[in-house]
């Protein structure tokens, strides 16, 4: 933008230099439609001039400027109140508001800016409470600074305790919330014992590394300037970020009870950054990803080839990655993704069919009759399908009309035409929003019977309309059925769009994969995670919403690991049978079992849930009670436990009564 911003103010600058700084940035933060143009960049360069000249501007138009006292810049007017009854008597000077008309000074005219800095000063006025409270927070850091540093110049001991390092001693009577500005948290550091030996080594800083810090201290260490801005080494990729902002402490005026132009301004410079920041990419793949970076290369993955399939042994998070897939691939939190209308999530079952997941009849009753009838309704996969094709053919005209001077040109060359449609798919692809489907269990249902006509369409070199089918229900389909529930009209063919992906997930041990037809193994991307892989020990670390501590984490991959590679080396046993890091998660979660001692959360870890599914493993097996005893003692030897010696197999137990039902099955077939 081409008027100053608050990172190039000088420390000399005046207050309606600060001012005029913070309506510059309040408006690159605002940009939008305005009257029958658009408020640009260069509109709010010519406000600004206008306004910094507000006396002389006024002048030129109207001659009734001595009726009411006018500041020389509009900039000297900071708060709502010190300019309301000035901008009163200016709507009120028909004088001047009869010859601000388009057909003079057009729309960026001085009324509109002295109106959009009105809006300015309104805005200010709704965050008011915020400004205060920030001034609070810094008032209490700037002084309790200084405070430290006289203790320590007196050579009296600064207590070294948390509470008064972090500045949250009771005596300073800090109400509960204090440091919550707005959508920031602050968190204030003092340099040990109080000492300021380093420039940043006492500092403010939000979660999210911007820091308030020390750039300047007097002889007696107290402070003279403040630098805001970014840790130098944090700072986030693709921010509009020049520099720090550097403030002078006497400008700041402490001593008052209202904020100043100087304290708004950093205030507006830590939420302006903050604000960019959580709208970043970075910040996109930190909330979303957490530390898991196997989401980007898997969410790659599947826009490339639209659908996959997780696969492997129980627990070892393959849900939980499909999801974080999906929350990448649309944009939307993990915590909303269940209520936005761009995902999908279904877990098949044997009893599961066509008409729960295409469309199918369902039982409502008339509103005339009342009476009970039936109606064709979408099933799950049809309405995110229609949303996402909506949503494409949306794009698809939005791209088309950008090219229209093309339209109608039938003397196109071929190649050239086959340009354009490449063209025009490309950046539709790029501007159309995605939509996810997670299939849970995939292998559980009978995939023919679920996906019927369907499984052509869903094959990635048939997607669009060029694989378009019609569905069983064809002849049902009517206007009321696509406007009011979401499903086809009676002209519209089914398709899948290009920007709808499908991921599946299935436990080997369930059935093997092997055993799925070859007609899904070929439309579908098949990809194993092993219980030791690191996207299954990865959920142990958290992500950006959770965290659990180390120590635990460190010993649930110890004992994880140790029992998988005796489940792994057991005879008739393989990978697809080791325990995945979401049992172990139990361990680790404060809100689960990571809060009680650990002997108790590995014992009920085991008795709770991996004992009952190893007793399922070995199930029907002669060697029962020693292999189940040996996976037993290498978790106790691991965790600290004694699982195996509470187990022991007597001769109603399972092991023999296994053998008891195969020796009475083999009397009745020598009966038979």
């Amino acid at each position: 933008m081409s008027v100053s911003t608050l990172d190039g103010l000088s420390l000399d600058a005046e207050p309606k230099e600060v001012q005029k700084a913070r309506f510059a940035l309040w408006n690159k933060r605002t940009l939008k439609s305005m009257g029958n143009g658009f408020l640009t960049e260069g509109t709010i360069s010519n406000y600004s001039n206008n306004l910094s000249n507000l006396k002389s501007a006024f002048e030129n138009i109207s001659e009734h400027t001595a009726n009411f006292p006018l500041r020389n810049s509009i900039f000297e007017y900071e708060s709502l109140d010190s300019f309301k009854g000035t901008y009163d008597d200016i709507a009120n000077d028909s004088a001047f508001t009869e010859n601000i008309k388009p057909n003079g000074l057009h729309r960026n005219n001085l009324f509109d800016a002295i109106k959009r800095y009105l809006a300015f000063l309104k805005w200010q006025d709704k965050h008011e409470a915020e400004y205060q409270k920030f001034f609070e927070l810094l008032k209490f850091f700037v002084n309790q600074a200084n405070k430290n540093a006289d203790k320590r110049l007196n050579h009296e001991k600064v207590s070294p305790d948390r509470d008064d390092r972090f500045g949250f001693n009771d005596s300073y009577h800090l109400s509960e919330g204090f440091n919550q500005v707005g959508p920031l948290r602050f968190g204030i550091t003092f340099c040990g014992n109080g000492q300021i030996s380093t420039v940043q080594s006492t500092f403010m800083n939000t979660d999210n590394w911007l820091n308030i810090a020390v750039s300047d201290s007097d002889k007696s260490k107290h402070l003279l300037k403040l630098q805001v801005g970014w840790h130098i080494n944090h700072v986030p990729k693709g921010l509009d970020f020049n520099g720090f902002f550097n403030v002078s402490v006497a400008h700041l005026q402490l001593e008052n009870t209202m904020p100043n132009c100087w304290v708004r301004a950093i205030f507006d410079f830590i939420l302006d950054q903050h604000k960019q920041y959580i709208h970043s990419s970075q910040y996109k793949e930190e909330q979303i990803m957490g530390s898991n970076s196997e989401i980007l290369t898997y969410a790659n993955m599947l826009e490339h080839v639209h659908n996959i399939v997780f696969h492997g042994a129980p627990g070892t998070g393959k849900t939980y990655l499909s999801k974080g897939i999906a929350s990448y691939m649309t944009g939307v939190s993990q915590k909303k993704l269940g209520k936005s209308s761009r995902f999908a999530f279904v877990q098949f079952h044997p009893s599961y069919d066509y008409t729960d997941f295409v469309e199918g009849l369902r039982p409502v009753t008339d509103e005339d009759s009342g009476e009970m009838i039936f109606k064709l309704y979408p099933g799950t996969f049809m309405e995110i399908a229609n949303k996402a094709r909506n949503e494409w053919e949306r794009c698809s005209k939005e791209v088309k009309a950008k090219y229209d001077e093309v339209e109608g040109n039938d003397n196109i060359e071929e190649d050239v035409g086959k340009e354009i449609l490449k063209r025009d798919f490309d950046e539709t692809k790029k501007l159309a929003k995605k939509y996810v489907i997670v299939i849970d269990e995939i292998n559980r249902g009978d995939i023919s019977k679920i996906f019927g006509e369907l499984f052509f369409s869903i094959d990635p070199d048939y997607r669009g309309e060029s694989g378009s089918i019609d569905t069983q229900y064809k002849n049902l389909h009517d206007d009321s059925y696509a406007d009011e529930r979401g499903g086809l009209k009676a002209s519209q063919m089914f398709y899948v769009p290009e920007n709808l992906y499908i991921i599946g997930t299935m436990n080997d041990i369930d059935r093997s994969v092997d055993s799925l037809d070859f007609a899904m193994r070929r439309r579908f991307t098949f990809i194993e995670i092993d219980a030791q892989s690191k996207e299954s020990v990865r959920m142990l670390d958290g992500d950006g919403e959770h965290t659990y501590d180390s120590n635990r984490v460190a010993k649930a991959k110890k004992v994880m690991a140790a029992m998988n590679e005796q489940i792994r080396k057991t005879e008739y046993l393989n990978e697809s049978y080791q325990i995945g890091a979401s049992y172990f998660l139990d361990v680790v979660d404060p809100e689960k079992d990571g809060l009680l001692p650990e002997t108790q959360a590995y014992e009920n870890l085991w008795n709770n849930k991996v004992g009952s599914l190893v007793k399922e493993y070995l199930r029907g097996r002669d060697d029962f009670q020693q292999i189940y005893n040996e996976i037993a003692k290498t978790f106790d030897s691991n965790a600290g436990t004694r699982v195996a010696d509470a187990y022991s197999v007597s001769s109603e137990s399972n092991g023999d009564k296994e053998a008891s039902l195969q020796t009475q099955d083999k009397e009745d077939n020598d009966v038979d």
